[in-house]
């Protein structure tokens, strides 16, 4: 006999700062536990949160998000309060824990590093550096600052636009033990590629193979490369595209 579904509550929360003045922001890094975590570039000074909680465990004190000031960093972090069990359990009950879906607005000149469980990340239009890391949720990226994904049994999509080189500038990096990854180069990206995975590997640039390893190990380039783009896979598909102008 089917069980009736719990009584849903929905709540909202929300919150935001301005990046300029005398104590400028300039990392925004978020973990997110309970859900999903999605990007955005906001024209505004100022970063924002907004999330969208569906209340499911029970009890009165639910899953929310705190904001901790550490210097030019924002650590924006969702968590049940002090004393509630975090969650451990890889596939809990669905009614055991409140589920929180959080939206950030980035400007430009902040980066931002995201953090999940088993959440999505997905960033779009962003005009900063972006890292994501996730166990097994997808990342989707599209910034023209440095990108890095990392996830366990993930896939990673990514637009790349290669802003111009400058000193002290990170690596793309993308790293995948099983997911696919998928990347996109923009007419304007100046890479040196390499690919390392036991799985596919298709590029729409030239690359090198090295036929003395198992798996493929390749390095290429895309336009004068000036800065690296290493993907990294342990069984997934690579491909590397080329985006039209």
């Amino acid at each position: 006999e089917a069980k009736p579904a719990p009584d849903l509550k929905i709540d909202r929360l929300s919150w935001g700062k301005d990046v300029d003045g005398e104590a400028p922001i300039r990392h925004l890094e978020v973990r997110n536990d309970y859900g999903d975590v999605r990007a955005r570039f906001t024209e505004e000074r100022r970063v924002a949160a907004w999330a969208v909680v569906q209340r499911l465990a029970p009890g009165p004190h639910g899953v929310g998000f705190t904001v901790e000031r550490r210097g030019d960093t924002i650590a924006l972090t969702v968590a049940y309060p002090p004393g509630r069990t975090r969650d451990q359990d890889p596939d809990p009950p669905q009614d055991s824990l409140d589920r929180l879906d959080l939206t950030v607005f980035v400007p430009e000149g902040v980066s931002l590093g995201a953090e999940t469980l088993r959440g999505m990340v997905e960033a779009r239009g962003l005009r900063s550096d972006f890292a994501a890391r996730t166990l097994s949720g997808d990342v989707f990226a599209a910034s023209s600052g440095t990108i890095q994904a990392t996830t366990k049994a993930g896939a990673i999509t990514a637009l790349v636009a290669a802003a111009p080189a400058q000193a002290g500038l990170r690596p793309f990096l993308f790293q995948s033990a099983s997911g696919p990854i998928t990347l996109t180069l923009s007419p304007s990206a100046d890479l040196a590629l390499r690919v390392e995975t036991k799985g596919e590997a298709v590029s729409a640039f030239p690359l090198a193979r090295d036929r003395a390893r198992a798996g493929t190990r390749a390095s290429g380039r895309a336009g004068r490369p000036d800065r690296q783009l290493l993907a990294v896979s342990e069984t997934g598909r690579i491909e590397i595209r080329r985006a039209e102008r």
